[in-house]
């Protein structure tokens, strides 16, 4: 009797999953504008927390940078107290210095370039209608469009699309407001989640085994090690990559003597954090400035920068990427495409992290099922030793 019900009790139990399952999926579907409205709104409100994540996440790469150099500059308990805080405002510090400089290089000059632009485009126009061979190039119903063309409405056009941007950002100022109380929002939780690192992580981890098998909890934190390494290595190689782009635009512009090089340099470097095409926007911006100088010069820009993004998209990026996060080039571009047709810029930042992590666990995956068939393959023995699980399987997540 007893293993009648040993076997019967294991069997209700099965069935009763399945059903609640089944149950919950027709309930989804039957109901799903609902639940789709419900998940948006849980979305919006956790949007802070979500924010305050990402931020802590990508601080903590500078700080934990701090904290392993600062025992080596001070000693003492005092010194010992103060670690957390100090690195802490350093790396945030560091990150809005750096951010800011960018921006007061950047905004007053491309504000400065708008307002020549506008000052010399109608001679800019005559001295392009008086070249005759460049007006050969040009087909007739455009050059018969810029001899029309009134420079007073143009004028009176571009007045009147500011002032409605203008109408517009006011009408948008309370979500403007939101926006900003969202961020400052996320900026607290960021504050907190930094500070009390070393206990967040520990309590997530606690409650993660409390409700969960131990095989399940193993498999869950050596991924999400996996997921943190692939995600601190993309973001300190995506950072480099675009400091040596930003150099390289800098030295070839001041070779070419080329206007604005160090604005556009910063500007180019800055944009080349949103993978493969991230630095043909700032592109975009350097040669419309440079455009106000001449458009010869613009021209030799716009070829000089052309020959530097094949560079750097055949060979620094994924040298520097995707060795880092170990992909090979091929992975790395296939991964911005496919994210950035499914989330835009979003999705380009994530996708290649995401793609490394699950590319390890699969890798890991084939090496032990080769192992386990005595079919392994080249490299599977060191894939299966660092696949091997800790001891502990709290020792899966590092907290750094």
């Amino acid at each position: 009797m007893t293993q009648e019900n040993e076997t019967v009790f294991p069997l209700w139990r099965t069935c009763l999953r399945i059903g609640v399952t089944v149950f919950i999926v027709y309930l989804a579907i039957t109901y799903w504008p609902m639940v789709a409205t419900m998940c948006a709104v849980l979305i919006n409100a956790a949007e802070p927390i979500i924010i305050g994540a990402a931020l802590a996440y990508i601080i903590n790469i500078l700080m934990s940078f701090y904290e392993r150099h600062y025992g080596r500059c001070f000693s003492g308990a005092l010194a010992k107290r103060l670690e957390r805080p100090v690195c802490m405002g350093g790396a945030i510090i560091t990150i809005v210095g750096i951010v800011g400089a960018i921006m007061v290089l950047v905004v007053p000059q491309f504000v400065g370039a708008i307002n020549t632009l506008v000052q010399s485009a109608p001679a800019a126009v005559n001295n392009l209608l008086s070249n005759e061979s460049l007006v050969a190039l040009i087909p007739a119903s455009v050059v018969d469009y810029m001899k029309e063309l009134d420079w007073n409405t143009v004028l009176a056009d571009v007045t009147a699309a500011l002032q409605s941007g203008i109408a517009g950002w006011l009408a948008g100022l309370s979500n403007t407001f939101t926006t900003m109380l969202i961020w400052v929002m996320g900026i607290i939780f960021a504050m907190y989640f930094l500070a009390s690192r070393d206990r967040v992580v520990p309590q997530i981890k606690r409650v993660a085994k409390a409700y969960m098998r131990p095989e399940w909890y193993a498999q869950g934190a050596r991924f999400a090690e996996l997921l943190d390494d692939s995600f601190h290595k993309y973001v300190v190689g995506q950072c480099t990559e675009a400091v040596i782009l930003g150099v390289l635009c800098f030295i070839g512009m001041t070779l070419l003597r080329l206007p604005y090089a160090s604005m556009i340099a910063a500007l180019i470097g800055l944009t080349a954090l949103i993978p493969i095409v991230g630095a043909y926007l700032g592109a975009a911006v350097g040669a419309f400035m440079i455009l106000t100088f001449s458009w010869q010069q613009s021209l030799e820009f716009l070829v000089f920068i052309i020959v530097l993004q094949q560079i750097e998209g055949n060979f620094i990026y994924p040298k520097v990427v995707g060795t880092s996060v170990g992909l090979s080039g091929v992975l790395v571009l296939a991964a911005v495409t496919i994210g950035g047709a499914v989330s835009g810029i979003f999705g380009m930042l994530v996708a290649v992290p995401l793609v490394a992590a699950g590319y390890r666990v699969l890798k890991e995956d084939v090496a032990k099922r080769e192992a386990a068939f005595g079919t392994a393959g080249d490299g599977a023995a060191e894939a299966v030793q660092e696949t091997a699980a800790p001891a502990d399987a709290d020792a899966a997540i590092n907290p750094e």
